[in-house]
């Protein structure tokens, strides 16, 4: 009798493949992430704006649901009709065009802080919704950037370092302390 042949290391096993490297079956692909932990406040911000992208949505809906009428027949059974509704629903604006648009209380409390610097800086209250943007006109210079730096810090901003797009955030709400 002879002996059994050897079988191979692979034989009868079960090889894991991964599918991001065939190469190397422990590469998963995925690296030791640590969950990014944000202040409450800014969550708050977060899901405002998402439901303040929601309301849009639901308002456009409502808008077209208005132009579907409902009418009687001389039998007295119900119909329902459909107006031809536009693709886009264009936007209406939230406070009538000759009235100023309201301003929150954290609006004009940014605006009193920077208004030692409104030579220096501009605000940007439109281009984010759950930031106020301040941005330097110009080279501030140490004592400049650390008064402005310190103002933003007071009222629960920070520095964005970004080069020459480097800018000042400010949150529209008012952080809990």
């Amino acid at each position: 009798m002879s002996d059994p042949q050897p079988q191979s290391p692979q034989e009868g096993k079960v090889v894991k493949k991964s599918f991001v490297n065939p190469d190397n079956p422990e590469d998963t692909g995925q690296e030791a992430k640590k969950p990014e932990v944000l202040e409450p406040a800014v969550t708050l911000m977060l899901i405002y704006g998402k439901l303040d992208a929601i309301l849009t949505e639901l308002k456009s809906l409502n808008l077209t649901f208005n132009k579907v009428k409902t009418t009687q027949t001389p039998t007295g059974s119900t119909t329902t009709s459909i107006e031809s509704a536009p693709t886009q629903v264009p936007q209406q604006p939230a406070v009538a065009p000759d009235q100023p648009k309201p301003i929150s209380p954290r609006i004009l409390q940014i605006r009193q802080k920077f208004d030692p610097f409104k030579d220096l800086i501009t605000l940007d209250e439109e281009s984010d919704t759950l930031f106020v943007v301040v941005r330097p006109k110009q080279y501030l210079g140490a004592e400049n950037f650390s008064k402005i730096s310190s103002a933003v810090r007071e009222i629960g901003g920070n520095y964005v370092s970004q080069g020459k797009a480097s800018h000042f955030k400010v949150p529209k709400a008012e952080p809990k302390r």
